[in-house]
């Protein structure tokens, strides 16, 4: 028992130390409803913390029971789509 409670515990501390590392700054949603759609365009600010070069991975959840569909991921700074992947019930993409 005290095996798997050190193992859980080196887990979650490598996850968090990796966290840390970036830093989510701002984010500037807007919202746009009519008769048969609700979108939502999202602009998200993260920053590395570090000197180094990072690769961190961002999921986003969203409700599971509504039908979602994401138009794209977009890197401002360096003006190119990010790769994502979609489940049912969320997004996830690798910020470099």
């Amino acid at each position: 028992m005290s095996r798997i409670l050190v193992l859980i515990l080196i887990i979650f501390s490598q996850k968090t130390c990796a966290q840390n590392q970036v830093r989510f700054i701002s984010e500037s949603i807007d919202f746009i409803i009519d008769s048969d759609h609700f979108s939502v365009n999202g602009l998200y600010h993260f920053s590395n913390r570090t000197d180094q070069n990072l690769k961190q991975t961002i999921l986003f959840p969203f409700p599971e029971n509504e039908e979602t569909s994401i138009t794209r991921v977009y890197n401002l700074t360096y003006n190119t789509q990010i790769p994502y992947h979609q489940t049912k019930n969320s997004i996830t993409f690798q910020l470099h």
